[in-house]
């Protein structure tokens, strides 16, 4: 687009050159503080995890799982943003010390989302909590499944969700309530968010264990790739990340 007379004043403000101010109107970045958190994102920008719609529920039963050594399994989406967000989740509850498994389907042969077979699989091995990363929020049937199979479920997801919500112990979703502030949060993100609050959960005195902490500010990075591959915006917290 033509430059505008607004790029001249928010390069002024930012002492950036009026290109660069201009590229930034085209995303719709029109303040100084917009532009700042833009072209110069903080991890402390990130919003806290806690805050993340169903974080506490999921959390209780995760809490419980591990003390209790039940086998849980993490079911993900076979895309980039479902493979990133499970490494992450995984990783994270295996340094909590939990008994954890991860399960990505057959891109050609079972499809997207929770499939029946699955299921039935992740059952027969002994899992007792089944996560999902970037699917589940529409898996009705697969839902009502795994709770006549004595699987406790916990959906984590991103995309578009109905009134009507599938039958599960916790659903860690950000577009469940309206007032969080990324909705556009990618299922990457959302399982960083997740692993995010049960290190913190987990933690002894007031700050993160030097390891669990490295490891977050890593897993920043497959939480960015997931959201980049998944084209969500990157302004806000997916900025900070990506």
């Amino acid at each position: 687009a033509p430059a505008v007379p607004e790029a001249g004043q928010l390069a002024a403000k930012l002492r950036v050159s009026p290109l660069l101010a201009q590229l930034l109107i085209n995303r719709r970045i029109t303040t100084s503080a917009g532009g700042e958190a833009f072209l110069n994102p903080k991890l402390s920008d990130l919003i806290e995890p806690e805050q993340m719609p169903g974080i506490a529920e999921a959390l209780e039963r995760i809490t419980t799982a591990i003390e209790a050594k039940e086998k849980i399994t993490i079911y993900g989406d076979y895309d980039v943003d479902g493979i990133t967000g499970v490494a992450i989740l995984w990783h994270m509850l295996k340094l909590l010390g939990a008994d954890v498994d991860y399960y990505i389907p057959h891109r050609i042969d079972e499809g997207y989302g929770l499939n029946i077979d699955a299921i039935k699989a992740i059952a027969d091995n002994g899992t007792k909590l089944l996560i999902t990363v970037d699917c589940g929020i529409s898996a009705f049937d697969s839902a009502r499944l795994a709770e006549s199979l004595g699987l406790d479920l916990i959906i984590t997801d991103h995309h578009r969700c109905s009134n009507q919500l599938p039958m599960a112990f916790a659903i860690v979703h950000p577009g469940i309530d309206p007032s969080y502030g990324n909705p556009d949060s990618a299922g990457a993100m959302v399982a960083f968010k997740l692993a995010w609050a049960a290190a913190n959960k987990f933690k002894k005195g007031t700050k993160l264990d030097a390891k669990l902490r490295q490891f977050l500010i890593d897993a920043t990075m497959f939480a960015g790739l997931g959201s980049i591959a998944d084209i969500v915006p990157l302004q806000g917290e997916n900025r900070v990340i990506a």
